[in-house]
Parts: structure tokens; C-alpha cells; sequence
């Protein structure tokens, strides 16, 4: 039997963490430093990967301003990845679906509770 294969266009794109502190690869001459980039760019960008671009990003951690470069890689997910996707938003609508429909239930008892205390009370 085939593979089953998903559309593509519903697909997301997935980042991907590639090397955690670029620091190190940054430091030294100009030289060195593109020199470091290319291997980076050789190592990650590459058809059996999937990674269609590299991005250099700045995440900040702590309260006294402590920031991380970070090296992602950016791909399309695949279809185990899509899969998953697609089936933990199927559960997130069920589920929302099922609190909407317990939430009104409980409103209409709330409801008719009060309106019985309510109705006493207006013939006396």
C-alpha cells in the first residue's frame, strides 16, 4: 500500500534549533567568522534535511538582560509532523465544542434554579 501524502499547502513551517550559542562561531577575524557561517550554511542547508533557510535570532533570558544567539533552521513540517497537527487541533475543537455544550447545559440549570427561587418568592 502507498505512502498516504498530505497537501502541501497546509502545511507550516517548523524552526528548528540548530546550535544553541553562536557566540563562539562569531568570534575572531572577519575571515573566521564567515568562514564558520559557511560551514554552518554547508552543514544544515542541505536536500536530506529539508532546511530551506538558516536564521541567526537574539532570545533574551533572566531579568538583568542576558541574551542567546541562536542559529534555526527553517523547514516545512513533515508528514508525521502534520499529522500530529492536525490531530491535536481536531481534539481542541472536540474538546471546545464539548465545553461549549456543558457550559450552556449548566447555565440553562443555573437558570431555571434561580428563576424557580425567584418565582416563589414574587408570589408570596
Amino acid at each position: 500500500m502507498a505512502k498516504k501524502r498530505y497537501n502541501y499547502k497546509d502545511r507550516v513551517m517548523v524552526k528548528d534549533v540548530m546550535a544553541a550559542d553562536l557566540y563562539v562561531a562569531l568570534e575572531g577575524d572577519i575571515d573566521n567568522v564567515i568562514s564558520n557561517l559557511k560551514d554552518y550554511k554547508e552543514k544544515y542547508l542541505n536536500k536530506e534535511k529539508g532546511y530551506d533557510s538558516l536564521i541567526i535570532d537574539f532570545e533574551s533570558y533572566g531579568y538583568d538582560g542576558g541574551i542567546d544567539m541562536v542559529l534555526y533552521g527553517r523547514r516545512l513540517e513533515n508528514d508525521k509532523e502534520y499529522k500530529k497537527r492536525v490531530e491535536a487541533e481536531e481534539k481542541k475543537r472536540e474538546r471546545n465544542k464539548e465545553y461549549k455544550k456543558n457550559q450552556l447545559k449548566e447555565e440553562e440549570e443555573l437558570y431555571k434554579k434561580l428563576k424557580k427561587k425567584f418565582e416563589k418568592k414574587k408570589v408570596k
